[in-house]
């Protein structure tokens, strides 16, 4: 009787076990909030985000997008070409958390993967 509520018990384990991996992390379950920024003075020759929604062309620094996003998604980035002396900086925000920021005069590439 001993022996059988053990291997019970094992299994019940082994199975939730199995199961945790199916699920995705709380962070991820829901849609989160992302924004993505081009900081910085002047114009902006291009400016484009992945996901992608539209290219931007000639927009005003400083600037920025808010979207939507679905726990499949899990690459964010914005690129953004300034058309001055100085490189634009940049910067991602997910649910109100930096997660990517290049300052002003640095590579203008901000890049995460959740």
């Amino acid at each position: 009787m001993h022996t059988k509520r053990l291997a019970q018990a094992g299994m019940a384990a082994l199975a939730i076990t199995a199961m945790t991996g199916v699920f995705a992390p709380a962070a991820y379950a829901d849609n989160s909030t992302v924004t993505f920024e081009a900081l910085g003075s002047g114009t902006a020759m291009t400016i484009d985000t992945d996901p992608a929604v539209d290219r931007v062309y000639n927009a005003p620094l400083p600037w920025s997008r808010t979207i939507q996003a679905g726990p499949d998604v899990t690459l964010f980035q914005v690129v953004v070409v300034g058309s001055g002396a100085t490189n634009p900086g940049c910067r991602i925000s997910i649910n109100g958390h930096v997660v990517a920021e290049q300052p002003v005069g640095g590579s203008a590439h901000c890049i995460y993967s959740r």
